[in-house]
């Protein structure tokens, strides 16, 4: 099934080109290599490879057809979430975010592909505009980060944190 969703992913997006200069796949495939290294199961692992299809060419009804209600239910919340505009002025909208995504979750391993995409994108922070990697940032420290701890991610967690304060990963693993 795992297979079967990635060859689906690069059908589907094959000719499609991120900023970054990357396959638009790739994106996807880091997300689910995330969850795979935190030993989630193989629904949540083909629901992160397909996590945003539906911006890409196929609709959330080809993705239930194709790998059943659960994975299709999986990604269709987990693309809403992604979607929501993240204000993070105050600690109080901060939490009051993290609520929404709880309310709004009835399967947690939407919560997991959200905060293994977060990351990722952290990870990438420097293909992004500079405008953008504040915002971005500032998301990671209010919201994902203790989101990642309450989600028992402790190592995802830490990640989000120090990459929310140098925003370099290599800086990260090569401390002056």
């Amino acid at each position: 099934q795992i297979t079967k969703a990635w060859d689906f992913l690069v059908s589907t997006t094959s000719s499609e080109i991120r900023s970054s200069g990357e396959p638009y796949y790739v994106h996807p495939l880091r997300v689910a290599h995330i969850l795979a290294q935190n030993k989630l199961d193989g629904e949540t692992i083909i629901a992160a490879l397909l996590h945003s299809i539906n911006q890409h060419g196929a609709d959330i009804e080809k993705v239930r057809s194709v790998f059943g209600d659960a994975i299709a239910a999986i990604t269709d919340t987990t693309n809403k979430i992604l979607n929501i505009p993240i204000n993070t002025k105050t600690i109080h909208q901060s939490d009051a975010i993290r609520k929404m995504f709880f309310a709004m979750s009835d399967d947690v391993r939407v919560l997991f592909i959200t905060l293994a995409d977060r990351l990722d994108r952290m990870r990438n922070i420097k293909n992004l505009r500079p405008e953008y990697q504040k915002v971005i940032a500032e998301a990671a420290i209010g919201v994902w980060a203790p989101l990642a701890e309450r989600m028992g991610m402790q190592a995802e967690k830490n990640e989000f944190e120090d990459l929310s304060l140098t925003g370099d990963p290599e800086q990260m693993n090569n401390p002056m």
